[in-house]
């Protein structure tokens, strides 16, 4: 998308500041004017992209951080001239950050299979066109799997 001056004033206020009021403000536009941009589509589009970079560069530049962090945290945990608990806090720490680790690596690893699982299923064909569609009552008798009086196929009635 290519953004005129006021637009890129605009957009470069709205991902230095945290409200609208002051995104317009630091862009000297009217606030009017900059929920006019965000109503835009492709104004939108753009602004999540800038964002989305934004937060890549923030992710990758406390991932480099993190291995310092957890050597500080192990040092302290292992120096026997700490009190026994800083050394105890600094182990719970590594603990309970490990546990979110794993909890959140076990979550992504769910979601991907879940996700592969859906594009396996919108994948496949449809076989029998509209006549899939069609209920217990219209197919001579048969549920939808070919066999006649299941209940599961029939749904519920006053009986059961």
């Amino acid at each position: 998308m290519t953004l005129n001056r006021n637009e890129q004033k605009a957009l470069g206020a709205l991902l230095q500041t945290t409200t609208v009021k002051a995104a317009a403000r630091a862009a000297g536009l009217s606030e009017r004017t900059v929920y006019r941009y965000l109503a835009d589509p492709d104004f939108r589009a753009e602004l999540r992209k800038r964002q989305d970079q934004v937060i890549g560069a923030l992710i990758a530049s406390l991932a480099g951080a993190s291995g310092g962090s957890v050597s500080t945290l192990c040092a302290i945990q292992k120096d026997v001239n700490n009190a026994p608990s800083v050394r105890r806090s600094a182990a719970a720490t590594i603990l309970t950050h490990t546990r979110h680790f794993l909890q959140h690596a076990d979550v992504l690893t769910r979601l991907d299979e879940i996700e592969r699982l859906l594009d396996n299923l919108m994948m496949e064909p449809t076989m029998g066109g509209d006549d899939e569609q069609r209920g217990p009552e219209t197919d001579g008798g048969e549920g939808r799997g070919g066999e006649p009086g299941r209940a599961e196929d029939i749904g519920p009635t006053d009986e059961q």
